[in-house]
This record gives structure tokens, sequence and C-alpha cells, in this order.
């Protein structure tokens, strides 16, 4: 297992370096040369996050058994559309049609077997890796915004939109009125997987545990409050926030005031569901994307 994560290290490591290379070869085309250099910040992040899967398995060595191997042939074939690419940006023939498609051509072999293997391994295993799978999902969105902008992507999106899957959007929902748990969980589910908790102590051992894309949650609960509980949870996740949606019906002047002072999104109840929906889909468009 070293040996192939030590390889998706160095695969994350060219992918990077290459897209890098070809936003400057290209900087005067702005809009391709924008998204390669935002693309070669996903790929460093990547990289970051085979590095700390290798820190992880180093220690699991007694507990995680590799079902697969890694030979020669394998490589070549995995990294031969890097090879194309860099050797065609070297000689500086490289035109933007040849790099789109050497662009989706890249992120193929990056999402290969082996890759698709041990994220989907790890992520079973830890939060830090279901946070993993769901920027991955981000960077395949950030490309198919991009194709979908350009009058020339248009023809990859289908290609594109047959990536594999790593991730599915997870919500959480945080209520002690069993009745609207139970009315959100049944409309919501179409969005992806959803779990509950009664009160903030209850949400915030399941965030410590897994990742959420959403945090639907009340304010006045009992044990731990929904305010409390949003403290606590972005004491451990700086960036927790954005995912957070509230929805209460009785939100008091200091609750509005603390939520414009830390950016959150509320909504008052009663709150029609198509609108909760709209919400919830702009925060996952919104965390998708951003860092």
């Amino acid at each position: 297992m070293q040996d192939i994560v030590k390889w998706l290290i160095h695969l994350e490591h060219l992918t990077g370096d290459l897209y890098r290379d070809a936003a400057l070869f290209f900087q005067d085309d702005k809009e391709l040369s924008s998204f390669l250099n935002r693309a070669a910040e996903d790929e460093a992040l990547h990289f970051h996050f085979m590095c700390s899967a290798a820190e992880y398995l180093r220690s699991m060595t007694d507990t995680i058994r590799p079902a697969i191997t890694l030979n020669n042939a394998m490589k070549a074939e995995i990294e031969e559309p890097l090879a194309k690419g860099k050797d065609l940006l070297d000689s500086g023939k490289i035109t933007r049609n040849d790099m789109l498609g050497y662009l989706i051509e890249i992120e193929f072999s990056e999402l290969n077997d082996l890759f698709l293997y041990v994220v989907n391994l790890l992520k079973k295993r830890s939060r830090e890796f279901q946070y993993i799978a769901a920027r991955i999902e981000g960077h395949k969105k950030r490309l198919e915004n991009f194709l979908l902008s350009i009058s020339d992507g248009k023809k990859y999106l289908d290609t594109i939109k047959s990536l594999p899957n790593l991730w599915k959007n997870k919500i959480l929902i945080v209520d002690d009125e069993p009745a609207i748990v139970y009315l959100l969980k049944a409309l919501l589910e179409k969005d992806g997987p959803v779990e509950t908790a009664g009160n903030g102590q209850e949400a915030l051992q399941l965030t410590m545990r897994h990742y959420f894309d959403v945090i639907i949650s009340d304010i006045g609960m009992p044990i731990l409050n929904g305010i409390e509980f949003y403290k606590q949870a972005s004491a451990k996740d700086s960036n927790i926030g954005k995912r957070f949606l509230f929805i209460s019906g009785e939100p008091s002047p200091e609750d509005i005031d603390f939520f414009a002072k830390n950016n959150l999104t509320y909504m008052i109840k009663p709150v029609p569901i198509n609108e909760i929906e709209e919400a919830i889909h702009k925060i996952i468009g919104r965390t998708l994307t951003d860092d």
C-alpha cells in the first residue's frame, strides 16, 4: 500500500507541475490560464492529501492489507497523457484545443482505479478523508463549470460527467422536534444521505466523526443549543460555518446579530420547502467550489 500511495503522490506532483506550466504558456488566454492555475492549486491540495494518506497508512500497517498491487505497465499507461501533454507543451506547439483534450485525459488518468481504491478505503476510516473525497468532487465541479462557460468546452461535458464519483452530498439535521426532523429527512434524502441529531451535543459528536456538506440546525434545543453547537464545532473546523443553515421559529435579536457577524445563513419558520432546498443547493454549490 505504501508503494501505491507514494506513486500517487508522484502523480499529483506531475499533474500540478503540468497545469502550472500550461497556465504560464497560455497566459494570454485569460480564461484558460486562470482555470489552469486554479487546477494546479487543487492538485497541490490533492498532493498534501496523499501525503496525509501516507502518514496514516504508516501508522496502520498492521490493520490495512492492500487487495491490489502496482506494476510498471499500469504506471506507464496512467502517466501517458501527462507525458504527451508535457512533451507538446515543451515543444511550444500545443494549441488551446490540444490543452483541453489533454485536460480531460489527465483528469481521467488522475482518477485511476488505484486512486479511487485508496480514497474509498480511507474515507470509511477517517473524517479527514471524507473531506478529501468531497474536495475532489469540488475539483470535478469546477472543471465542469469551466467547460460549460466556454464555447469550445461544451463538447467535453458528457465525457467529464462520466468521471467516477467519490462523494455524495451528506446532510445533517439537528432539531429536538421529531416531526420536523422526520419531514426534513424525507424531503431531503433525494439530495444525498441524511443523518439526524436531537440536540447540539449529539450533532457535535457526529461532526467530529463525519464530514457533512450541509448542517441544518435549530437554535433552541436541550443540552446544547444551536448557537453553542456552532461555536464548539467551528472551534474545531474554522470553515464549518459556510456549511450551516439555521432554521428557527423565533430567533432573538442577539441571534440575528450573531448570524450577521459570523456570516451565517438562517431562515425563520415557517419556511417553504422549495426555499430550504434552494438554500441547501446554494450551500452545496459554494462549499464544493470554494477552498
